[in-house]
């Protein structure tokens, strides 16, 4: 067996509206297709992609008790989850829309390899890195 690819993340949140704003709003991801999984939530996708899932945290703590899936423990921020990285383009028009917007972030980089990096909280305390990189 060897892996293909990453599928998705799965944010599970109190406020499963809000956290689709940050997401759709800051990030530029899209509400996509989404089948009937018995409890409220959302594909968010980057081109045809779905790969942030989020689900409302009450009724998915239910729906995975009932299927005997285990539910990761509510903690602030993480959990046991740093970060979720994304690759990015054009770092000036994101840094502008994000002060537009009022989100905090901060700045890093590796210039050794032409790296430039975006880190911000979404509204479940989980952090966001988007890694701007030189073309080659």
């Amino acid at each position: 067996m060897s892996l293909t690819r990453m599928e998705h993340f799965l944010v599970v949140s109190e406020d499963l509206e809000g956290t689709k704003d940050f997401y759709c709003d800051v990030l530029g991801m899209k509400v996509g297709f989404r089948p009937d999984l018995g409890f409220p939530g959302y594909w968010l996708y980057m081109g045809d992609v779905p790969c942030v899932h989020l689900a409302e945290w009450e009724t998915y703590a239910v729906y995975t008790a009932r299927v005997g899936i285990p539910i990761s423990t509510k903690t602030p921020g993480t959990g046991s989850l740093d970060h979720i990285a994304f690759n990015a383009t054009d770092f000036d028009t994101v840094v502008a829309r994000m002060e537009g917007l009022g989100i905090e972030f901060s700045r890093s980089g590796i210039d050794e390899i032409g790296l430039r990096q975006i880190f911000l909280k979404d509204p479940n305390g989980l952090t966001i890195e988007l890694n701007f990189r030189k073309a080659q």
